[in-house]
C-alpha cells in the first residue's frame, strides 16, 4: 500500500481527521461507507452523487483519497475524476464495483478496488494500508498492536456485532 504522508487532516469534532469523497447514486451504500469509517474517528467523509458539490468539497478540503463507485456510469466517473484531480492532483481514486475492475475507468489510474457489497475488515485494511494510523507519543516500552479491532470494539464480541449490525441495517433502506 501507499501511504500518504502529506495530506490534509482536518479539526473535526475535536479530532483530527482525513477528510474523504464518496460518490456513488447509491447513497445508503456511500453512507454505510461514510459510517464504517468515521466511526474510526480517523476520517470525515462526503456521500455525494452531484459533479458540483464533489468537485468543491475537493476544492475546499483537498481529501487525498476519493471512492469512485459505478453505480454512476463510466463517463460520469471519468469526468468527475478528471475534475477532482484538477481541484487535487495528488487525489487517490479507489473503485468501487458489483462487477469487478471496468477498463474504461483505468484513464483515471485508480490505486484501488473495493468490492461490493463490501467486507469492513477489508475496508480497513485498505484505508490503513494509505493511511497509516498516527502512533501516540509513547511514554513507556509497551507498543499496541495495529489492530483494527482495537477502533471497533463491537467487533470482539458477537452479541454487540450483531447488534450494531442491526442498527445500521435498520437506519439503511436495504431490502
Amino acid at each position: 500500500g501507499l501511504c500518504l504522508r502529506n495530506r490534509r487532516v482536518i479539526l473535526y469534532e475535536g479530532k483530527m481527521s482525513t477528510p474523504l469523497l464518496v460518490l456513488t447514486s447509491d447513497i445508503p451504500f456511500g453512507d454505510l461507507i461514510r459510517q464504517n469509517l468515521e466511526e474510526t474517528g480517523r476520517y470525515i467523509v462526503r456521500v455525494s452523487m452531484e459533479q458540483e458539490a464533489a468537485v468543491a468539497f475537493a476544492r475546499e478540503l483537498k481529501p487525498p483519497l476519493a471512492f469512485l463507485d459505478t453505480s454512476l456510469t463510466d463517463k460520469e466517473l471519468l469526468k468527475i475524476g478528471k475534475l477532482l484531480k484538477k481541484a487535487n492532483p495528488e487525489i487517490i481514486f479507489v473503485l468501487v464495483s458489483e462487477k469487478g475492475w471496468p477498463a474504461p475507468l483505468e484513464e483515471l489510474s485508480p490505486r484501488d478496488y473495493l468490492s461490493k457489497p463490501f467486507y469492513l475488515p477489508d475496508l480497513l485494511s485498505m484505508m490503513d494500508g494509505f493511511f497509516r494510523p498516527a502512533k501516540p507519543a509513547e511514554t513507556d516500552s509497551q507498543t499496541t498492536p495495529d489492530n483494527p479491532e482495537i477502533d471497533l470494539p463491537w467487533l470482539t464480541d458477537v452479541n454487540r456485532a450483531a447488534q450494531h449490525l442491526t442498527r445500521l441495517t435498520l437506519e439503511s433502506s436495504a431490502q
